[in-house]
């Protein structure tokens, strides 16, 4: 390991990851100014003007649940409780490693030109924790704006929209929410942003530099990552973002390191007064059964 200030980074093998409960979490999001709402319990986050969504994609109803959480609500989603997965107008379609696989996650799973690029990048990389978001600060946003580029992102942030709140995912000390990084020759060349939630892990956002690319920084990092989940008390689930069908090959690269596509029962709930404007939109949108 070629980092020695523990004020700036910790030792990747020593990391830990703890669940938020949905409250915790709801507050954390508040502290980043997103616009939360509770309502009987529930937590909800405003994704657009007038449309809310669980804080998290895993938090489950009851149908009777799923309430508008204020009068300019036009429109909502949630997963569904077991109880009611009969009840789905929709599916949230996503890549996760849950249950006895994430527990039994070996790299012996992983195909032996996978085992051979890990091996790799852990000659070529130093993997950490990021402790400090003075990293971030200086390098960060020319390596996010490269992968953005690179991957076709939409909606690529400023960087005087990406500097303000680039060390959100900074460790505060409880280990809820952590920030992966790997380096080739003292270079930041890639990090990982991961928050968990009763259970469930969630990468948030994961950036390399192309020049990082032939390290295999990519796939050491997400190894990294997994077998972290792995080992915190408490994660039965990693999940690795939506499922998307315009993009096979990040599809197939999620796969190569054991990743499978879950579909999870889900309801979206619109206004009634909408309906009739909203519904070809909302079908293609989400394939929802209007």
């Amino acid at each position: 390991m070629g980092f020695s200030n523990d004020m700036l980074y910790k030792d990747i093998e020593s990391v830990e990851l703890v669940s938020f409960t949905e409250k915790e979490y709801a507050n954390w999001l508040r502290s980043m100014n997103k616009p939360i709402v509770e309502k009987n319990g529930q937590y909800w986050l405003k994704v657009k003007k007038g449309f809310y969504q669980t804080t998290h994609l895993f938090s489950k109803n009851d149908l009777e649940q799923i309430q508008f959480p204020n009068l300019a609500t036009w429109g909502i989603r949630s997963a569904l409780s077991i109880k009611d997965q009969d009840k789905a107008n929709i599916n949230y379609h996503l890549h996760m490693i849950t249950g006895e696989k994430l527990e039994n996650f070996s790299i012996d799973d992983l195909s032996s030109n996978r085992r051979s690029q890990i091996r790799r990048s852990f000659k070529k990389c130093d993997f950490v924790e990021l402790l400090d978001k003075d990293v971030l600060y200086n390098e960060g946003f020319d390596l996010y704006k490269t992968s953005s580029d690179r991957i076709g992102r939409m909606n690529t942030q400023s960087k005087e929209t990406y500097l303000p709140k680039c060390g959100n995912y900074i460790n505060d000390g409880k280990n809820n929410h952590l920030v992966l990084a790997g380096f080739v020759d003292g270079r930041l060349g890639g990090y990982i942003e991961i928050v968990a939630v009763n259970g469930i892990a969630y990468l948030e956002s994961a950036n390399f530099h192309t020049f990082a690319l032939p390290s295999y920084l990519s796939i050491g990092l997400h190894y990294h990552m997994i077998k972290i989940c792995q080992k915190s008390p408490g994660i039965h689930t990693l999940v690795h973002g939506q499922v998307s069908h315009m993009k096979d090959s990040l599809r197939v690269y999620k796969k190569s390191l054991t990743f499978d596509e879950v579909q999870i029962p889900a309801f979206f709930k619109i206004t009634p007064i909408l309906r009739p404007v909203l519904k070809v939109i909302l079908k293609k949108a989400f394939g929802a059964k209007m």
